[in-house]
């Protein structure tokens, strides 16, 4: 898991980023949307398999483990956003790598994502990072008993 204090706003405690990382993965967890992809080919040989890997079992990573009640928790609060403010989340969280940039030596570009972000929803960059604050901060009042700790 990669966790960057990048878009978190300045006030929130760091387990927040923590329970959006985990959101992250329950978005993602389960069925494919798309079809599997093909395992024979589509020539006269449609029969034939390709052998299983011998040490593909070792070399799996093993599945982080998703806390589902904390991620319907932040679910609950995602859902009371408005549309702009779930996709700033998006943006940020669950579709972070698909608007990530590399340079030539394989560095990440720093506010890529704002940029792209701001310039897809039409609003300014002060809106985006308010917006992020906030959701961020809505998050931390949904955990009452992490914010006792803190």
């Amino acid at each position: 898991m990669m966790t960057t204090n990048e878009g978190l706003a300045p006030e929130s405690p760091s387990w927040v980023e923590t329970e959006m990382w985990n959101w992250s993965r329950y978005c993602w967890d389960g069925a494919w949307p798309h079809p599997l992809p093909t395992m024979s080919c589509a020539s006269i040989e449609r029969n034939y398999r390709p052998p299983p890997a011998i040490d593909s079992q070792e070399e799996r990573r093993p599945k982080q483990i998703v806390n589902y009640p904390h991620a319907l928790i932040v679910e609950g609060v995602y859902n009371s956003l408005p549309l702009v403010e779930q996709q700033i989340v998006q943006f940020e969280y669950p579709r972070r790598y698909e608007f990530d940039e590399f340079n030539y030596r394989g560095e990440l570009i720093r506010n890529v994502r704002l940029r792209n972000g701001c310039r897809r929803l039409g609003i300014k960059q002060v809106y985006y990072q308010v917006a992020l604050g906030n959701a961020l901060s809505l998050i931390a009042k949904a955990f009452p008993q992490k914010r006792r700790r803190a």
